[in-house]
């Protein structure tokens, strides 16, 4: 599944990004999330890892063999708005992706079309892994990966 927003006046928010949905034990961490860095050839300095909390960043690190110490999902974000992603990354895989809501979303994507906008000679992409029953924060919805989310530019364009 991969994101895209709509295209308004070049806005490209989802460009570079993709969401792999599958049910818990399905081998999203262990199984598929090292076999892309395999099948596009990637060491271990050329891929971080995170999540939103670091049990699960430190647990999809060591699965993919990252050499980076593994940040939150909000240390990331924080991390791509500041351009203060390691120089060798050129894959960001965020494990447990389900249990972001809506906003944590949207300024994740944001602050990566902000990386990349900077250094259009290095992109990087960014796969989200989640599963649809991911608790969500307050266990009150669906995944917002799973319900059609598109984000919402204009909190993101403020944002960044």
């Amino acid at each position: 599944l991969f994101l895209v927003s709509p295209h308004d006046g070049g806005h490209e928010m989802f460009q570079n990004m993709a969401a792999l949905k599958a049910p818990a034990g399905a081998g999203k961490s262990v199984v598929v999330a090292p076999t892309i860095k395999e099948l596009v050839n990637l060491d271990g300095d050329e891929v971080l890892t995170s999540a939103p909390h670091q049990l699960a960043a430190d647990n999809i690190k060591n699965s993919i063999g990252s050499n980076y110490t593994a940040p939150t999902v909000d240390a990331l974000t924080k991390m791509l708005a500041g351009n203060t992603i390691p120089e060798k990354v050129r894959l960001i895989v965020v494990d447990e992706a389900g249990a972001l809501n809506e906003k944590h979303l949207t300024l994740l994507a944001a602050a990566f079309a902000k990386r990349n906008r900077e250094n259009p000679d290095s992109p990087i992409k960014l796969v989200m892994l989640y599963d649809p029953n991911q608790i969500t924060p307050g266990n009150t919805s669906n995944a917002a990966l799973d319900a059609g989310f598109l984000g919402d530019v204009s909190l993101a364009e403020k944002a960044y």
